[in-house]
């Protein structure tokens, strides 16, 4: 009983954390020389942030011990010098585009992200499995990273909600 109310307390604080800051980062707004604000996340450059925005393609296996794979569609921002790169996953409902504004959090850092099965330019055939299958995917992301060879000796850091 004590596990259960541990994991319904646990995963309360991590939606709470999440909210708070997808609203502290959607209210950031600066000043313009005219007197307007604007977001800070308007345009695509911000979400860059002195690096090189390139569109990736990997495979993902469908299930354990399956033959058969489906094509992942991502972006990838290698920036110079980078001491990490941070793989951002989106949640249920949700695709790659939704979440990119969140590369900048991430000053320095490397950043990837992909659309899971099911989700945002997936293959027609694919479902969501809310978790099960999408492992794979995150597997395969991470594979796939560490063989490029400019990202290979990098740390990776998964950040998702």
């Amino acid at each position: 009983m004590k596990k259960k109310y541990f994991l319904i307390g646990f995963s309360a604080v991590i939606i709470l954390i999440s909210f708070f800051t997808i609203r502290y980062l959607f209210k950031r707004q600066r000043r313009r020389k005219n007197g307007q604000t604007e977001c800070l996340f308007a345009k695509k450059k911000e979400y860059i942030s002195k690096g090189k925005l390139e569109r990736v393609s990997f495979e993902s296996p469908e299930g354990p011990g399956s033959e058969k794979t489906f094509i992942r569609n991502g972006e990838l921002v290698v920036k110079d010098k980078a001491p990490a790169t941070i793989i951002i996953a989106h949640g249920y409902m949700c695709n790659m585009r939704d979440v990119a504004f969140i590369r900048s959090m991430f000053g320095p850092y490397n950043t990837f992200v992909f659309d899971f099965r099911g989700h945002g330019n997936s293959t027609p055939d694919q479902v969501c499995t809310l978790g099960h299958d999408e492992a794979f995917d995150l597997i395969a992301a991470a594979k796939f990273l560490k063989s490029d060879s400019r990202l290979k000796d990098l740390p990776i850091i998964a950040y998702g909600f």
